[in-house]
Order: C-alpha cells, then structure tokens, then sequence
C-alpha cells in the first residue's frame, strides 16, 4: 500500500512538473506550430504545392479542360501524399531526437544492447 502511494505520489509531481515546463514555455512567448515548422519547412513547401495544382485545378474546371483539370487533380494527390510523407518523417525525427535529448546516456546504452542481448540467449 505505501509503495502505491509512494508512486502515485512521485507520477504527480512528474505531471507537475511537465504542467510547469509547458507553461514556462508559453510564459517565453514560445509557438508550438511555428517550432514544428522551423524544424520541417518541408511541409510548408508541400502545403503550397498542394495549394498551387488545386488552384490550377478550379481555373481548368472554371474553363471546362478536362484533360488539363485531370492531370492538376493528378498533381494535387500527388503532393497530397507527399505532404503526409513529410509529416510522418518530420515527426519521427523529432520524437527520436527528443528521446536522445531527454535520455540519460545508460538509457541510450541500454536500448542500443538490448536488442543485441536478446539475440545471444
């Protein structure tokens, strides 16, 4: 029973803490979205292509070309797609190098062996 209390005690105060670090970064005036786009610009970049082929799209529709408004439409999935791929890559180098930043080296060392140790059973 103490044990339980000792750790649901020590997981508060974790939530503390990460509440006043989060909030210690909203005091600095620090933008969540503009820090995620510093560190992919890429996605900006595919939001603007997605962007121009779907403006390129609507003129061909307002102009009745259908063959052109079908390969703009090809173009904006195309970037679509692209655009996600940026997403999906741009957070996973986040996520591992926030793991590095935040780990303390025996953590590192121990997810690098573990693997490694399994396989010598």
């Amino acid at each position: 029973m103490a044990t339980s209390d000792t750790q649901s005690s020590k997981e508060s105060q974790e939530l503390f803490e990460l509440f006043d670090e989060i909030e210690g970064d909203a005091d600095t005036g620090t933008n969540i979205v503009g820090n995620y786009l510093r560190r992919n610009p890429h996605v900006v970049l595919g939001c603007g292509i997605t962007s121009y082929f779907l403006l390129k799209g609507i003129r061909h529709a307002n102009v009745k070309e259908s063959a052109l408004l079908n390969r703009a439409l090809k173009n904006r999935i195309l970037a679509q797609a692209g655009t996600i791929g940026f997403v999906i890559v741009g957070s996973y180098l986040a996520l591992r190098e926030s793991f590095y930043k935040q780990a303390e080296p025996s953590m590192i060392r121990e997810v690098k062996i573990t693997g490694q140790e399994e396989n010598t059973d």
